[in-house]
């Protein structure tokens, strides 16, 4: 949180804040926090989002992220971002909230091929299936492979693109 932040620089400590908003950004800024706690930056072949181009799998997602109330995630979102580097179109992307409310109708009324629902930030499980198979087909992901950015994503992207191509 910005007051916690705050609180610590007032007491004399360096704080450095990074939150890479799309797969691009990963490289620069894992480079800027290697740095930032005074390590080498990494090697732009280690930081690379992804070593192939993979097919774009042409799918649109559905990606609830909390319930209660319902939410999802716009464009402007690493995890968004992930999603169309392997060609999963996020049905909220265009919403002007970065996390909006929404409710499963109006995720249906998106029309998505799936519903990919992550373990976290809230842990969808098979007691949600039913209620979310009322929008789309549901998949159950890791959502560290979604939301965790830095060295795991390439990895993530081929992980990811792997389970979703059987699908398209």
């Amino acid at each position: 949180r910005r007051e916690d932040a705050d609180a610590l620089q007032a007491a004399g400590l360096r704080v450095h804040s990074c939150s890479p908003r799309s797969v691009s950004e990963v490289a620069a800024v894992l480079g800027a926090l290697a740095t930032a706690v005074g390590l080498k930056p990494p090697l732009p072949s280690e930081t690379r989002a992804s070593g192939e181009a993979v097919r774009p799998l042409g799918l649109r997602a559905f990606v609830p992220i909390w319930r209660r109330p319902w939410m999802s995630m716009a464009g402007d979102t690493y995890g968004s971002s992930l999603l169309a580097s392997i060609g999963v179109s996020n049905v909220f992307a265009d919403h002007s909230d970065r996390y909006p409310e929404i409710d499963l109708a109006a995720a249906a009324s998106h029309r998505p091929d799936l519903v990919l629902a992550p373990s976290e930030p809230y842990p969808f499980g098979e007691r949600h299936r039913a209620e979310l198979s009322t929008v789309a087909p549901v998949v159950f992901v890791d959502g560290r492979d979604l939301f965790w950015w830095g060295v795991r994503t390439r990895d993530a992207i081929r992980r990811l693109h792997e389970r979703f191509e059987a699908i398209s």
